[in-house]
């Protein structure tokens, strides 16, 4: 198992592990997460239709949609099916607003492109502005 580190910026401070979901496109909590259960609906994303985000470390370029994304990714930490952490190429402030609000690490603009380095299922340690990837593949 090769271990990667990648430096990150931090909007929200934490410390969190779990497995990755990698998202190659940006997410919006308001078209396509279910807040009450943490699956995917998200038609861009047909191959996680029923994917579920509960405890997952979020990896996508960043969020879209509207205001009410803060709000949808609150309410799916209330109902206990949110992520455990996000890593985000650009931090969208709606989003931001929604991991403080959630107390949700976010971490951004990391030193290395997380979507060439992180696959779905990588075992994924957020520490402030440390990542580190455990990963199952070959991808140095």
């Amino acid at each position: 198992m090769n271990s990667i580190v990648i430096k990150c910026k931090v909007a929200v401070k934490g410390h969190v592990r779990g497995a990755a979901l990698v998202l190659p496109k940006a997410l919006s909590y308001m078209e396509g997460v279910n807040t009450e259960t943490g699956q995917f609906y998200e038609t861009e994303y047909p191959e996680l239709t029923g994917e579920n985000l509960k405890d997952k470390i979020m990896v996508y370029p960043w969020a879209k949609g509207s205001t009410g994304d803060c709000l949808r990714l609150w309410r799916a930490h209330e109902n206990g099916v949110g992520p455990a952490g996000i890593i985000n190429i650009i931090a969208d402030p709606i989003l931001v607003q929604g991991a403080l609000m959630s107390g949700i690490p976010l971490v951004y603009e990391p030193a290395r492109n997380p979507l060439e380095i992180i696959k779905s299922g990588d075992l994924v340690e957020i520490k402030d502005g440390t990542v580190i990837v455990e990963s199952r593949h070959n991808n140095e």
